[in-house]
């Protein structure tokens, strides 16, 4: 009987690890980003790389358009609200300090976001 709550006792300790250990999706998204498409098809048809780099609390977006460099933004943001696949974050432009909502899906490597402006777009993580 003993060895039944020993054994109990472990399951409960391990599950507990188990979830304590499980990530967030904001935790998923820490790292770069590079765009893939977007709705609008803003990338095709020329040569551009954009990237998106995140840490725990701010957003980088920089890359080229025809081998030029574009300026690099950061913008500050906040996790509004995260289910471990969907996140809602909220970022502030740089410049006119506005702020805007960005919802994201991360699955595996591939993310969707879209943007403030409605606007979707295709990440791979790098």
């Amino acid at each position: 009987m003993k060895l039944v709550k020993i054994f109990s006792l472990l399951i409960i300790i391990s599950s507990l690890i188990t979830v304590g250990c499980s990530k967030k999706g904001a935790d998923k998204i820490v790292g770069k980003w590079k765009m893939d498409s977007t709705t609008a098809g803003d990338n095709q048809g020329f040569d551009a790389e954009i990237y998106y780099s995140f840490t725990k609390d701010k957003l980088t977006m920089d890359g080229t358009i025809h081998g030029q460099a574009l300026p690099t933004l950061e913008a500050p943001f906040t996790v509004k609200s995260d289910d471990g696949i969907n996140i809602v974050i909220e970022a502030e432009h740089p410049q006119s300090k506005q702020k805007g909502e960005f919802k994201i899906k991360v699955e595996g490597n591939k993310m969707s976001m879209t943007d403030p402006d409605n606007r979707s777009f295709t990440l791979t993580k790098q």
